[in-house]
């Protein structure tokens, strides 16, 4: 993992020149850091797409731990993900233990909970603490997603067959009009989210998400983001996906959506959530040489500031997607 290689260089760097073992001779002290801003730059919005732990893939920080932070930093709320557990429950546990800030889940509608049927939608809505608000059509086990990562030749969960959705998938929708919940698009096709979205639109559906709408899963096209966007929708701009160069979450950003703005994940106010004008996805080598780039010139920075010197650089040789890279932050 990048990040990991390259923090820890640095840590291991500053344990020796703290031991006097690495030294620049007339390196100049550091002045302190610049005070952190008077309001927080995270105080107000909602981050609809949390995985925090536990969880079947390595996560960050515990529900417990993310609410508190978050809390601190002034959100409004944020919703609890897990690809294979309802998370309706934990939500409703981490508002006790931690207080003041909203705290949702939901659930995916993969194999581990049942697949594409609605008895798991109308279940997780009834949880006592009534945290249950999101439901996000299959990931893990998307037809879309298993054939893009895992093998062309699989079929799996699909929602939509030939410009229709499917009965179960419609009995649903209706649940989620009913009871005003969030319909979350998840890892399903671009097609399958056309077909959905209009469905939900005329089922009376009045929230509806389009999860990560622009990587290469789902992978909708301009027309089709228009299409979606036009029913008043909002597609969800993946902070993820810009930060790790990982080729499922190749960012396609186009100022013809008229969505300027911030690129977070976040819902909360007018226009919040909306994604970076004109940042245009390029291929993976091409964005990965130019992080590389950014490496060695902070690295120079940092000599000339004299805080260390001899700085491993195995960071430039991570490559994004290994066994102990950003898989475990599954979108």
């Amino acid at each position: 993992m990048a990040i990991r290689t390259r923090f820890g260089a640095r840590f291991g760097a500053f344990a020796l020149a703290d031991a006097g073992l690495l030294f620049m001779a007339g390196a100049k002290a550091q002045v302190g850091f610049p005070p952190p801003p008077k309001v927080s730059p995270a105080a107000g919005p909602i981050d609809m797409h949390v995985h925090p732990d536990p969880d079947v893939f390595g996560r960050a920080l515990t529900d417990f731990e993310l609410a508190t932070v978050a809390r601190r930093k002034g959100m409004h709320g944020i919703v609890f993900k897990n690809h294979v557990a309802n998370t309706a429950d934990r939500a409703a546990l981490a508002m006790q233990q931690v207080p003041d800030i909203e705290i949702w889940g939901g659930i995916v509608l993969n194999k581990a909970n049942g697949g594409v049927n609605s008895s798991a939608v109308e279940w997780m809505h009834r949880m006592s603490g009534e945290r249950g608000k999101i439901v996000w059509l299959p990931t893990m086990d998307s037809d879309k997603r298993v054939k893009t990562l895992v093998d062309k030749n699989q079929s799996v969960l699909v929602v939509a067959v030939n410009g229709k959705v499917l009965p179960e998938m419609e009995e649903i929708l209706k649940i989620i009009a009913r009871d005003n919940l969030v319909l979350a698009t998840g890892h399903v096709s671009a097609d399958e989210v056309v077909v959905v979205v209009k469905r939900a639109v005329e089922l009376g559906v009045k929230n509806i998400l389009i999860t990560h709408g622009l990587t290469n899963i789902p992978g909708l096209s301009m027309e089709q983001a228009k299409q979606v966007k036009a029913l008043g929708e909002k597609i969800e701009r993946d902070l993820l996906s810009a930060v790790h160069d990982r080729p499922h979450c190749a960012v396609q950003v186009d100022d013809e959506l008229g969505q300027g703005g911030r690129g977070r994940r976040v819902e909360g106010g007018e226009g919040a959530g909306r994604g970076q004008s004109g940042a245009l996805h390029r291929p993976r080598s091409a964005r990965h040489d130019d992080a590389a780039q950014r490496h060695r010139e902070r690295d120079r920075r940092g000599a000339r500031r004299g805080r260390v010197a001899g700085r491993h650089r195995q960071d430039d040789e991570a490559q994004p997607g290994d066994p102990a890279g950003h898989e475990g932050l599954s979108a």
